[in-house]
């Protein structure tokens, strides 16, 4: 769903009866060697985004000192 100041927009999502598969199939490779599917980098990056928004809107000082 997108909303503006004027206008809703929505879509269905139609997801086929396996459409869990591939991120269970990562899951369960990530499991078995020990490895995460992609960099830790790219796994943290929208964490810290998340927590740099967090503490914007809160007033606190997230990356600071």
């Amino acid at each position: 769903m997108v909303t503006t100041q004027a206008t809703v927009s929505a879509a269905e999502l139609r997801l086929g009866a396996d459409y869990f598969h591939r991120g269970l199939s990562v899951f369960v490779e990530m499991v078995r060697t020990g490895q995460p599917p992609v960099p830790y980098e790219l796994l943290l990056r929208p964490v810290q985004f998340l927590a740099a928004v967090h503490s914007l809107l809160d007033g606190s000082s997230y990356g600071q000192g």
